[in-house]
This record gives C-alpha cells, sequence and structure tokens, in this order.
C-alpha cells in the first residue's frame, strides 16, 4: 500500500489522479513540518516544564482553599525550576515579554534577560529550597502567596528561612508579570563574609 492506496489501484488509476494524490499528500506533510517547527519546540519546553507534580504536601497545605484554579501545577513547576536550577525551563513559564522584579530591585523583562539574571543569581549558593505557606488569592488572571526561601552553599552551611511574598498576573496559562517581595540581605551579607 503506497499513501493510503492500494497498488492495484495505484497502477490501474489515471496518471493525473496519482499526480495530484501525490501533491496533495507532500503538500500536507510540509504543512505538518512546518507546524511542528513553529508550534512544536516551544509547546514541548512547555509542556516539559509544566510536568512537576504538584502533590507535595506545602503545596496541597496552601492551595487546599483553591482547589479550582490549577495553579498547584504551575507553582509545582516554579518550585521545581527554582529547586534544580532548571534557569532556561523557568523563562518558559513566563511570556517572552514578560517581566520579573525583585523586591525594589529594577525589573528584568524579556527571557533572555530574566534567563542571564538568573544564571548570575545562582551562582551564589548550591541549593534552593523552598515552602510555600499561605495562597491569599488565586484566581484566573493572578495568583498572591507566601512562602519560605533556605539558601545553601557549598561549604555545607546554609541560612534560615527567609519569608517572601510573590504575586504573579498571567497571560492565558503563562505569567507576564512576576514579583518577588523578599528581603535578601541575609543572603547578601553570607556572600560578602564568604570572600573575605
Amino acid at each position: 500500500m503506497i499513501i493510503g492506496l492500494p497498488l492495484e489501484t495505484l497502477f490501474s488509476t489515471n496518471p493525473t489522479f496519482i499526480m495530484k494524490t501525490l501533491h496533495t499528500s507532500i503538500k500536507s506533510i510540509h504543512m505538518l513540518v512546518l507546524f511542528f517547527t513553529l508550534f512544536g519546540i516551544t509547546s514541548a519546553f512547555n509542556f516539559l516544564a509544566a510536568q512537576p507534580n504538584p502533590n507535595r504536601k506545602d503545596i496541597q497545605t496552601a492551595f487546599k482553599d483553591w482547589p479550582n484554579t490549577g495553579h498547584k501545577q504551575y507553582v509545582a513547576s516554579v518550585f521545581d525550576c527554582d529547586e534544580n536550577k532548571k534557569l532556561h525551563e523557568f523563562t518558559l513559564l513566563l511570556t517572552p515579554d514578560g517581566v520579573i522584579q525583585f523586591g525594589s530591585n529594577p525589573k528584568i523583562i524579556g527571557r533572555q534577560n530574566i534567563e542571564a539574571a538568573l544564571i548570575e543569581f545562582n551562582k551564589g549558593f548550591k541549593h534552593l529550597g523552598q515552602r510555600i505557606i499561605k495562597v491569599f488569592k488565586d484566581d484566573s488572571k493572578e495568583i498572591v502567596y507566601t512562602a519560605e526561601a533556605t539558601y545553601s552553599f557549598e561549604d555545607g552551611s546554609s541560612l534560615e528561612p527567609i519569608p517572601y511574598m510573590v504575586h504573579l498576573t498571567f497571560k492565558g496559562k503563562l505569567v507576564e508579570d512576576y514579583r518577588i517581595y523578599i528581603d535578601l540581605s541575609p543572603l547578601y551579607q553570607y556572600l560578602s563574609k564568604s570572600k573575605k
């Protein structure tokens, strides 16, 4: 069988019909290749980035009063990317022109700039552990929650958990505005002392 036609049909059919059938099949293949080239790569990364299991205890507890928005999966993906330093995958959870801002620091705009800033920031510690505490707002456009961050270092030491608050603004399934309200002075003090 060739492109859905039995061989006997193929050889007994009008040549014009055969050529039209071949042309249609080739055109369809080209369209599929174009579609997956344009959309498949980004979709695949987004799909992979969104797969961490949201059933960890802290996430289940924090979202117990907000069961229906689907943002548990998003927060689980953010934590997975942060805790495993999947910095490129993290940027795919943002819109291409997304904005991220730590406290009163300048805004960082665009995936490429955000990834570069995160790479530099992550050089200061070995591991980041996070625990979500409470979700204060969660709807189709926004989520606000509090959490704790624990920074660990190459020498085996770690800081006391640092409380922080996050305000995310969604555009579709991705975040276009990512605000983190945190006092990172304990981290910077540790890094300053360790360099002396």
